[in-house]
């Protein structure tokens, strides 16, 4: 095996502190999750050992679909629940990110993903790793491995640099007022993605339009990953 990992058992907990944190009044969370996706055991479990040492109460609601989305929501708000943990699946992830931060805006509830593009799409907070840093090591892998290296001689490697995203505008809309704590430790916020940057081939651009090529450009460098394992690099 080789790569860069994720390990759920290590960031699940940090996500809801953080979330705890920023809902410091709630003594209630959801735990959103999808039980098809392989890292959803864990995330539950690592969840449910957090909030016993934390001193907090979890529901947890699976969603196979999209479509479940709106009643798992219900169910938490119902349940009083005060914020959601969401597991980071590619049914969270990936596919109807914009439907999820609606769904989620519909019944009050501050959500805590494991991604940026989940808050850059209304969701309120993100905790997980550095994409632009993740990137930057995959492409040493890539690298390493068409100069010969054999896959399988590649450690894993956890994940060093993390980022707190905060969408400030959406903590508006909720009505809720994110502390200082918490705002000191983001080391990004939704008010910042129009500050430019320069990028090498396309010039000028905004951090957002960057963080929107990420899913590219990894996808990108798996493709090249696959052609070298392939023997086609």
């Amino acid at each position: 095996m080789t790569g860069l990992a994720d390990i759920q058992t290590v960031i699940t907990p940090k996500r809801l502190e953080i979330l705890r944190a920023a809902v410091p009044r709630a003594t209630r969370f959801g735990v959103l999750w999808t039980p098809t996706a392989p890292s959803g055991r864990p995330f539950v479990q690592a969840a449910e050992a957090t909030g016993g040492k934390l001193g907090i109460q979890l529901q947890t609601v699976s969603v196979s679909t999209v479509a479940e989305f709106d009643g798992a929501f219900a169910k938490m708000a119902q349940g009083r629940a005060g914020g959601v943990l969401v597991h980071g699946a590619a049914l969270t992830g990936r596919q109807a990110r914009e439907l999820l931060a609606e769904v989620a805006l519909k019944h009050r509830l501050p959500t805590m993903f494991g991604i940026w593009e989940n808050v850059l799409a209304g969701g309120l907070m993100s905790y997980g790793p550095d994409h632009l840093d993740l990137t930057r090591r995959a492409a040493v892998y890539i690298d390493k491995i068409l100069k010969g290296a054999k896959p399988a001689d590649l450690p894993i490697e956890q994940a060093s640099k993390y980022q707190l995203g905060i969408n400030l505008k959406t903590a508006n809309k909720l009505g809720l007022t994110i502390p200082q704590s918490v705002l000191q430790r983001s080391l990004s916020s939704t008010t910042e993605l129009q500050r430019t940057c320069s990028h090498a081939l396309l010039g000028r651009l905004t951090i957002e339009q960057i963080i929107g090529l990420l899913p590219w450009h990894d996808d990108n460098h798996l493709d090249q990953l696959k052609r070298a394992l392939e023997g086609k690099a």
